[in-house]
């Protein structure tokens, strides 16, 4: 009889390249060290009782295997209402860092992406592409709206170290072959003045309710998952049963934010080794996410969307130049794709069967028949 690869291996198989960083940070982090902390503006346009605009960068873990960003806007009546949120990962094939952020603020799905290029010690800039859905209105314009297909307005924002506990920030948009301010008050000579007020901590509550949004599909699988104590897998290694595979929860109350964490099994989220986030892409019309192999190089680009009482999520693994394949033509591309399926058998029992996409055709990874994940 054929021994079958259960979801264990599977998982394991993933994590099995060892990172480059013996000493579990990666060392490609270190040029951003600088700006980690909560950074609140120093510029009121002459209203010095106006709430200040915020800045938040952190680490997702003592490994440094991404870093979270997330921005504050003065709100109508006073006070500071969310922004946007979103994570800088390191590209293994593209050797630079590349973004993506979910815009909170003003209902709209909007999406940020890009890459960030660090121009010299203390200096970084942003190269932003900010996707509008259909009928959005375009900032910095005449009130002009995004066509039936959408648009996107292209950005950078450059942030230089002044001191210890300062910045300057200077933002520009693209018009014809032109970086200029978006408008006349927001050119400041040397740049908008920044300064660090308290060290970072990420995230915020989850929603209480099922958000009505594009991801609401997804709610049904918050929380996390594990192996069945009473399947086959469970009787042959009984020390696994209970194991977390992964987790889903709401990273924000909007629901326009999703994070997606697959675990290494042994039972402790520390050791945890992919860390996703989730969005709505207003171009697409997909549900996307970002994510990043912990204490390894591998970047994962995904998708989600509904099917039969579950979900499909197909993904894309890109790895690092030094990485083995089995296949020549994977070795030469540098990444992979796979998809899970994954169907709810009743609330808390979730079956889900893993392919890789081979040639033209999805062919089964691991066991053929899948396995079998109940609720925590």
């Amino acid at each position: 009889m054929k021994p079958r690869v259960t979801w264990i291996a599977m998982i394991i198989a993933f994590a099995s390249y060892a990172a480059s960083s013996a000493d579990g940070v990666h060392s490609a982090y270190a040029p951003l060290a600088w700006l980690v902390g909560d950074w609140e503006s120093e510029l009121r346009h002459g209203d010095e009782d106006a709430a200040a605009p915020t800045m938040r960068f952190w680490w997702a873990d003592e490994n440094r295997s991404y870093l979270g960003m997330s921005g504050t806007k003065p709100a109508e009546g006073g006070g500071l209402e969310p922004e946007y949120e979103g994570m800088v990962v390191w590209h293994p094939v593209r050797q630079r860092f590349v973004f993506l952020n979910v815009y909170r603020s003003g209902g709209g799905r909007v999406v940020e992406d890009g890459e960030l290029e660090v121009l010299g010690e203390g200096r970084v800039r942003l190269h932003m592409s900010v996707h509008y859905p259909p009928g959005a209105s375009l900032p910095f314009s005449d009130g002009s709206k995004a066509g039936p297909e959408g648009h996107t307005l292209e950005f950078r924002r450059t942030l230089s170290r002044s001191g210890p506990d300062g910045l300057r920030g200077e933002f520009r948009i693209l018009r014809g072959d032109r970086w200029e301010p978006p408008l006349p008050d927001m050119e400041v000579e040397g740049g908008f003045p920044w300064r660090r007020v308290q060290a970072a901590s990420p995230g915020e509550v989850a929603p209480a309710a099922v958000p009505d949004t594009p991801l609401a599909f997804l709610s049904p699988f918050i929380g996390s998952w594990g192996m069945d104590p009473e399947s086959e897998a469970a009787r042959r290694d009984p020390e696994r049963a209970g194991d977390v595979a992964f987790r889903f929860e709401w990273e924000h109350p909007s629901g326009k934010l999703l994070r997606f964490v697959e675990g290494v099994p042994g039972g402790e989220w520390d050791r945890r080794v992919l860390d996703n986030l989730v969005t709505y892409d207003p171009r697409s019309g997909e549900v996307v996410a970002l994510g990043f192999q912990l204490r390894n190089d591998f970047l994962y680009q995904s998708s989600f969307r509904p099917a039969d009482g579950g979900y499909v999520r197909e993904y894309k693994v890109t790895y690092p130049p030094n990485q083995e394949f089995r296949d020549p033509e994977d070795r030469e591309r540098g990444w992979i794709r796979y998809r899970d399926r994954c169907r709810l058998e009743a609330p808390d029992r979730l079956h889900c069967i893993t392919e890789q996409l081979q040639g033209d055709d999805w062919r089964p990874w691991g066991d053929p028949d899948g396995y079998t994940l109940v609720r925590q």
